[in-house]
């Protein structure tokens, strides 16, 4: 019965391990310019189109908000 727990605490952990890196970890931030090159790689956007993204990702990572004052700010964002 230990030998059971055991291995399935080290599978829990492993798993949750594998995920970590899978998602970049949390100490990664990212930069606006390197999801405007993300944004661009996909869309292939022109130079102005860069800036104005640029910008709106510059001036919302700027402020300081709760999570629940961001999730509304990213959804009113999101639809410019």
């Amino acid at each position: 019965m230990k030998k059971i727990l055991f291995l399935a605490l080290v599978a829990m952990l492993s798993v949750q391990s594998a995920d970590a890196q899978r998602k970049g970890g949390n100490d990664r931030k990212r930069t606006p310019e390197q999801i405007v090159k993300n944004l661009d790689e996909k869309l292939d956007l022109t130079d102005e189109q860069e800036k104005q993204i640029t910008a709106l990702y510059t001036d919302f990572f700027k402020k300081e908000l709760s999570r629940e004052e961001r999730r509304t700010a990213m959804q009113k964002w999101r639809r410019k």
